[in-house]
């Protein structure tokens, strides 16, 4: 009995004996540690006084199947109960009747507490929709629910919506001036504001930055929405004190009238983005309704895109630093099977004076060795020098120019990383992770023209990762699905990008056969970050726990994207994470310069060896 004792008060778990009326015959003193109660005041209590409301018909309903089935564990359940200090905790629990055992006479309930994970799932999902800084519903949410409104307005011709886009005025000199914290807090100081001057039913999100849109549901015409357009604006106007600086802020807004013409949410969007731009050339703090006339934005984004046309011409794929970099590390032979060509052979290789690809290293964390690279094209624009991706990649996506140019970066990756095999051998041999868009997946023949690069570079399959975004499975699951089974039969591995940050993470990731998930940078970049669990917050490493367990229990390992310091790295470790990758190894950085770095990493790899 003492030995019983000692195990059931130091025990993880709480283990319960009650009789088949549910009364509370034996609870194990862990209770107290578990939920802060006495086991003593429960003996006696039903367990109907002490679960949720909700709660009670799956109590019921177990209670009966455990009568039903003497000597018979039941399948685990989860409910709630109150702890002490008010909060509810999640119990995952496991009946068993012993009725009829005379050492027990009673029905034994094993409980685990899981409010932690369950917290931390919560917060999962929560996160994938809202805005981290503000709470805001964030791009993924407002398209959906822009969607739904555009649903409705092809079944009720008299609804009508409007979609506002607001950008604050100036707030890069607040940042500027008074430093990222103050901005941040004028972020969320604006967001309540907005909060505020809306009706129920209409939604607030942040786009980010210091973008919000803003959708008016089932308005009786455009003056409605003007209305609460200047009412916005002379909340947004009002001095608001932060840290003891009074900060004056205006906000320039785009409006869109629903209508016929729209059929993609995007549009909506793109087009009050239009007017809110037109707003603020008009001198700010003022808002513009959105008509076919407003080519302003529209112009500069044709320009560019009509450069970057141009830059696409250009595109016949070769990489323009293999002759150097044979000069530099001594050269290399093909294979002998090197003459055999594709069953289609591709245009020639050549080079592009204008896109060029850098290489960011993922490292096994276990080893610290690089034991990939992910290829991430870059614009080098004849006037404007390197253009962010975050410019051109969505005009690339709009205009389709995107397929052209994929091609050419696999290609080019492809290429390179064969180059590299030969040049810096290993086991298992290096690899390159290339991404692939929405509408690269739409063309029918993708899978054709995979064939011919891995055949024209002679590359092994497992040597190629191709990385997608959650948007990518959405599109059309059934057709994706398929492709990718295809990808997956020529051992290509598949890695979904991002992961946590689309609205389709959970109920889409165990449809299809990927290999690993790639945690985005927002959730890395919160490891180790110091949090309040009175205040009812998770701890930022548990989420990224969840995501590893949940990814090693589907059978994929994972990459965390935005490794910055070596305390984040630690963390990563210690939750069995595969790979890491992000600027504490190396920013990406052009071929010759990868080169050199896999040139170091053998010699002191060799030089281990020696010694």
């Amino acid at each position: 009995e003492q030995r019983f004792r000692s195990l059931s008060e130091k025990a993880t778990d709480i283990t319960i004996i009650m009789d088949a009326e549910g009364i509370f015959r034996f609870i194990s003193p862990s209770v107290k540690r578990i939920l802060g109660y006495l086991p003593q005041r429960t003996i006696g209590r039903s367990v109907f006084d002490t679960v949720h409301p909700d709660d009670c018909a799956l109590i019921t309903e177990t209670l009966k199947k455990a009568i039903q089935n003497p000597r018979t564990s039941q399948s685990a359940f989860e409910y709630r109960v109150p702890h002490r200090n008010g909060s509810w905790c999640v119990l995952e629990a496991v009946a068993t009747n012993l009725l009829h055992d005379p050492a027990v006479k009673g029905i034994v309930i094993n409980c685990h507490d899981i409010t932690q994970r369950k917290l931390a799932e919560a917060q999962l999902l929560h996160d994938a929709f809202h805005d981290g800084l503000t709470g805001l519903p964030n791009r993924a949410l407002f398209i959906d629910r822009l969607e739904h409104a555009l649903r409705l307005a092809k079944r009720r011709k008299d609804y009508l919506f409007a979609v506002l886009f607001l950008d604050l005025d100036r707030f890069k000199v607040v940042n500027d001036s008074l430093g990222h914290m103050i901005g941040d807090q004028l972020l969320v100081a604006c967001a309540r504001r907005l909060e505020t001057c809306l009706r129920v039913g209409d939604t607030v999100a942040r786009l980010g930055g210091d973008e919000f849109a803003i959708l008016l549901e089932d308005i009786e015409g455009i003056n409605e929405a003007t209305n609460i357009a200047n009412r916005l604006q002379q909340k947004i106007t009002s001095p608001i004190v932060l840290d003891g600086h009074e900060v004056f802020i205006t906000a320039s807004i785009g409006i869109a009238l629903s209508s016929v013409e729209y059929l993609e949410p995007i549009n909506l969007l793109r087009d009050a983005d239009t007017a809110m731009y037109r707003a603020k050339g008009l001198g700010r703090s003022c808002y513009e309704v959105f008509n076919s006339s407003m080519h302003a934005h529209a112009l500069q984004l044709l320009q560019l895109e009509n450069d970057l046309r141009r830059a696409a011409e250009s595109i016949r794929d070769r990489p323009r630093e293999e002759d150097e970099l044979e000069e530099q590390f001594g050269g290399c032979k093909t294979s002998e099977n090197s003459t055999k060509s594709p069953k289609s052979p591709l245009p020639p290789l050549s080079p592009t004076p204008q896109f060029i690809i850098h290489y960011q290293p993922i490292v096994s964390i276990a080893t610290n060795k690089i034991t990939s690279f992910e290829a991430l094209v870059r614009w080098r624009h004849p006037e404007r020098g390197l253009v962010s991706p975050i410019e051109f990649i969505p005009i690339a996506e709009e205009t389709g120019l995107i397929v052209p140019l994929g091609r050419w970066v696999l290609r080019t990756a492809c290429h390179q990383i064969r180059q590299w095999q030969q040049l810096f051998p290993c086991n298992p041999p290096l690899s390159v992770s290339v991404n692939l868009s929405v509408k690269q997946f739409s063309q029918p023949n993708l899978i054709e023209y995979i064939d011919q690069v891995l055949e024209e570079n002679h590359l092994e399959g497992s040597s190629l990762k191709l990385e997608i975004t959650e948007s990518v499975l959405i599109e059309n699951s059934e057709s994706v699905t398929a492709m990718l089974v295809e990808l997956r039969a020529r051992n290509i591995h598949l890695c979904i990008d991002d992961f946590g940050t689309g609205y389709s993470s959970l109920s889409y990731l165990h449809r299809f056969p990927t290999n690993t998930l790639k945690i985005d940078r927002s959730f890395v970049s919160r490891m180790g970050v110091k949090f309040d669990i009175s205040k009812g917050e998770i701890d930022p490493t548990e989420i990224v726990r969840s995501i590893v367990t949940l990814s090693h229990n589907l059978g994929m390992d994972v990459v965390a994207e935005g490794v910055e310091k070596a305390s984040q790295l630690d963390l990563l470790k210690g939750l069995k994470c595969e790979y890491a990758q992000g600027y504490f190894f190396s920013k990406p950085i052009d071929s010759q310069t990868a080169a050199v770095l896999i040139q170091q990493q053998q010699q002191n790899q060799n030089l281990l060896t020696l010694s």
